[in-house]
């Protein structure tokens, strides 16, 4: 046992022993204790047991994490159900499955192609062979109409380990493809001024 997840059960410890104090304030303040050290136990806990190494300043709000703007760790209860009462939370997988209630590592993409600029019609290629070489990670559920991709926790190792690097090959990618775009149009409108300046014979 680490220091933290040593810490983390002595403050549990503690915090299930006066969470019940009827001062309402200070109650509050045991509560919100309470739960961020039994989300920092869980995260510990993934470690040891799956090697999922989140950023040692993340603290999980009661259901969710954002690790960044592409990574979160998410927990889904009664997606299903939430699907039934269109409450807008649940996946808009293909098939209509929805995640068992659990913990996920999840990759989004709101924006889409947009995560690499503006000039959408070149840059949607870009985006659909990153998601597809995300999907060959095999996620446990893939929400393709909103661009997001869920691995239980137990899963996710692999993928969150390689992300960040997936991620650069791909900006990389974009830039080097955005600066011949650039220098074939210049090339083009320098062709054209020449042409528009050549002499009349």
């Amino acid at each position: 046992m680490n220091d933290i997840t040593k810490a983390c059960k002595e403050i549990i410890t503690v915090c299930e022993k006066y969470k019940g104090l009827e001062r309402s304030n200070f109650c509050s303040c045991i509560e919100t204790a309470l739960q961020a050290a039994k989300n920092r136990f869980i995260i510990e806990n993934w470690y040891a047991k799956y090697g999922l190494s989140i950023p040692v300043n993340t603290c999980l709000t009661g259901n969710y994490a954002r690790l960044n703007d592409h990574e979160a760790l998410s927990l889904y209860n009664d997606a299903s159900g939430d699907k039934k009462r269109d409450t807008g939370k649940y996946l808009g997988c293909p098939d209509g499955e929805q995640p068992d209630d659990g913990w996920y590592y999840v990759i989004y993409f709101p924006t889409g192609a947009y995560i690499f600029g503006y000039d959408y019609d070149y840059q949607q290629q870009i985006f659909n062979d990153l998601f597809a070489e995300l999907r060959t990670y095999k996620p446990d559920y893939s929400d393709c109409i909103n661009r997001k991709l869920l691995w239980k926790v137990e899963n996710a190792k692999n993928i969150s380990d390689n992300f960040a690097g997936i991620m650069k090959k791909y900006r990389e990618r974009n830039k080097t493809e955005m600066n011949a775009r650039k220098a074939a149009k210049l090339r083009s409108e320098l062709a054209m001024l020449e042409s528009e300046t050549d002499p009349v014979s």
